[in-house]
């Protein structure tokens, strides 16, 4: 019996969502874990029903385990977080973006909500995570709104600063399309 695979929510790919190259690979990988592991795991019903429909992966053979929370994902005092802030260049409340800035996450969906919102005159928007596939089309659109004094990209983010940066935003911002 081979051990039981992970099939992580959000990981499997849709045409527009990525490049031909990284669909083509993941849809491999897909494919070879549905011909050979025994049992999966999925972190969600909609990830269980989803690779059951796509890759025919018996549904009865897909488990569904939530996710959990790290102990260190708690409310800091101001004084805890302040110097991670800092370091970061961060000072009020902000809107948090946390994530791989690929188009496939759809940030530019998000930068262009923040543009058209109330909130955007009031709070910078601070995207956290590293560029990837489609990040140049997303500085060209900041550009374009004229949103270069109110969005901050702070690249990738140890995973030590997080708790500090989660606690610093008066909001999360996921722009996830399904």
């Amino acid at each position: 019996m081979a051990p039981p695979a992970v099939v992580a929510g959000g990981a499997i790919p849709f045409p527009h969502h990525a490049s031909p190259r990284f669909r083509r690979r993941k849809e491999a990988d897909w494919r070879r874990l549905a011909a050979t592991a025994d049992v999966l795991i999925a972190d969600s019903e909609a990830t269980r029903q989803d690779f059951a429909l796509l890759f025919g992966y018996p549904l009865e053979r897909i488990r569904r385990v939530a996710l959990g929370i790290e102990p260190a994902f708690r409310p800091l005092d101001a004084a805890a977080a302040a110097p991670v802030l800092a370091r970061h260049g961060l000072g009020g409340p902000y809107l948090l973006y946390l994530g791989e800035l690929a188009r496939r996450k759809n940030v530019d969906r998000l930068v262009e909500g923040y543009a058209a919102c109330a909130a955007a005159s009031a709070l910078p928007l601070v995207l956290a995570g590293p560029a990837s596939f489609g990040s140049e089309a997303l500085d060209a659109l900041i550009a374009r709104l004229g949103l270069r004094e109110r969005v901050r990209r702070l690249g990738f983010v140890p995973d030590a600063d997080l708790p500090a940066l989660y606690g610093g935003a008066a909001a999360f911002l996921f722009a996830t399309e399904y």
